[in-house]
């Protein structure tokens, strides 16, 4: 049990942490939970005493688990006013002087009675631990709790397709499933040779959100993605090599802000390549594959330029908006404007894709330093 005085006349949660010899008594410094300090003498204080105060505990009892997920009830003892849970990989060693300061920074649920409580989104056969932290009934925090939990083995996934989520936790699903976290739509069951070589042999994924605006570089350089720049006649429609180029520029990060904002949008899925920025033919891939978009409605390829009907962008926009959008309200439409890819066409310029239901749909390139849409994608 723990102690605190209390000061019963003036109503003060504090405590009394030194006190000094006068003429008239002792005199207290006291301070409340506000953190207002008042002085007191001894001797003007008719009435003190001690009440004690029960240690608050939340207790945790293992409920279930998935290969992404777990769960544990929290059962709250007397004098618990209210308890914070966090969960995190075992791995991370937290120490138990540490656990208490860890939780309340990084705790997921805040609560007042007992209660369920669910981690969702995490990795297959990973141990994790399950930290509560419990308040006596004046707010301060009391005792920690832990269970370790070990999530189950990878369950068996059909076959991606196009079309599918894929979720925070690496699995995909054609229909949406309850307990996960969207974070991106497949539009590739295919990957090029370089990254099946990685492990990422199942395709890639267009990310939901944007990652904001960026240039492509702020200090051009020849051939600084990797890219195998030939002939500036025609836009390279093939290349699927975006996560090679992205490694390539991620180098020399402090001059490639665009890469940098594809890497860093977000903690990517379990088990994938982390986000980066798509090459020319991945644009094509999420255009064809989610957009609708045919070669019916090429129009012409010129000097670093590819473009299709404006017909045909108004398609693709609309068809790509509304796959995004049935994932749910964390979404960001493809708007009429620029995005960039990670091929590059020269020393000055690289490829975007634009589209304008207007003026139609175009691969092309522009000066690298223009500030550009970024929108990740993934390989898994």
């Amino acid at each position: 049990m723990r102690l605190l005085t209390l000061l019963t006349i003036l109503l003060l949660t504090a405590v009394v942490p030194t006190a000094a010899q006068t003429d008239n008594g002792h005199r207290m410094v006291v301070e409340t939970l506000s953190g207002q300090t008042d002085v007191y003498v001894t001797s003007d204080v008719t009435e003190m005493k001690f009440i004690e105060i029960a240690q608050a505990v939340a207790r945790l009892e293992f409920m279930a688990k998935t290969d992404g997920s777990v769960a544990a009830r929290v059962k709250c003892s007397e004098g618990c006013s209210k308890y914070a849970v966090a969960c995190y990989e075992a791995a991370e060693a937290v120490s138990a002087d540490a656990l208490e300061s860890y939780i309340e920074s990084h705790r997921q649920f805040l609560r007042s009675s007992d209660g369920a409580v669910e981690f969702i989104d995490l990795k297959p056969q990973t141990e994790y631990v399950v930290a509560t932290l419990a308040y006596d009934e004046f707010g301060l925090p009391c005792e920690t709790a832990t269970l370790s939990i070990t999530t189950d083995a990878r369950a068996q996934l059909a076959p991606a397709q196009v079309g599918d989520f894929l979720y925070a936790d690496g699995s995909w699903s054609t229909e949406l499933q309850t307990g996960k976290t969207p974070v991106a739509i497949i539009f590739a069951t295919a990957t090029s040779a370089a990254d099946q070589s990685l492990g990422y042999t199942h395709g890639y994924a267009l990310a939901l959100r944007d990652a904001g605006t960026a240039a492509w570089t702020t200090e051009a350089d020849e051939n600084e993605s990797g890219t195998t720049i030939g002939s500036n006649d025609d836009a390279d429609l093939t290349d699927l090599d975006g996560l090679t180029h992205t490694q390539q520029l991620l180098v020399h990060a402090d001059v490639h802000p665009a890469a940098c904002a594809a890497r860093n949008y977000a903690t990517a899925p379990y088990g994938t390549s982390g986000w980066f920025l798509p090459s020319t033919g991945q644009w094509l891939q999420v255009c064809r594959a989610l957009g609708g978009l045919t070669d019916d409605s090429f129009v012409r390829a010129d000097s670093g330029a590819a473009t299709w009907s404006a017909d045909a962008a108004q398609t693709v926009i609309s068809a790509v908006n509304a796959r995004l959008a049935t994932a749910g309200q964390n979404y960001s439409p493809l708007n009429q404007t620029y995005y960039w890819a990670s091929t590059e066409r020269n020393v000055m310029s690289a490829y975007y894709l634009y589209i304008m239901g207007t003026y139609g749909l175009q691969l092309q390139s522009y000066y690298k330093n223009a500030e550009f849409t970024v929108r990740p994608v993934v390989a898994f």
